[in-house]
């Protein structure tokens, strides 16, 4: 492939990661409302979207300087969501296991 369609490839990649971004931003000032309101019902978020088509970009030209791209996986809330999920999952993890007697 020619440099110019790679560019093109990697701005068509972002593209679709950006908005992820947006709407899991989206989501979570909607659930916070909703858990103000008290009202059920959680939006959605999409884990590692934005994080896997940036990587996709990058792996299409990975340029030195095209680091700057990873700042969009970053600024996602759904990529930090899922090792405070995880974290917050273990000690309950680790409680099941130590009280649980053998058979």
């Amino acid at each position: 492939m020619m440099p110019a369609d790679l560019s093109i490839l990697q701005l068509s990649l972002l593209s679709l990661a950006a908005p992820v971004v947006v709407f899991n931003w989206g989501g979570f000032i909607v659930n916070l409302w909703k858990a103000c309101r008290g009202s059920g019902g959680l939006v959605p978020t999409i884990y590692l979207a934005s994080a896997i088509l940036t990587t996709a970009a990058w792996f299409a030209d990975p340029r030195p300087e095209c680091k700057w791209m990873f700042l969009i996986p970053l600024s996602d809330l759904a990529n930090w969501s899922l090792p405070l999920i995880v974290a917050a999952s273990i000690p309950g993890f680790w409680k099941r296991i130590v009280t649980r007697r053998p058979a």
